[in-house]
């Protein structure tokens, strides 16, 4: 989740925060990622404050 600027510490911040997230695939993850950073704009930062936004989709 380098790609994000994500550290070790937000990825398991994160996974802490919304446990379910880890039950989806890798590519799934970053396909989502992707989407609400580049498409909808959303800081990446966000996604790690509020994981539980990759579970709208």
């Amino acid at each position: 989740m380098t790609k994000w600027g994500w550290s070790e510490d937000d990825v398991h911040s994160a996974l802490k925060k919304f446990p379910q997230c880890m039950f989806k695939l890798e590519k799934k993850i970053m396909q989502t990622v992707d989407f609400l950073v580049n498409k909808m704009g959303l800081p990446s930062g966000i996604v790690v404050k509020f994981p539980q936004v990759m579970s709208v989709n």
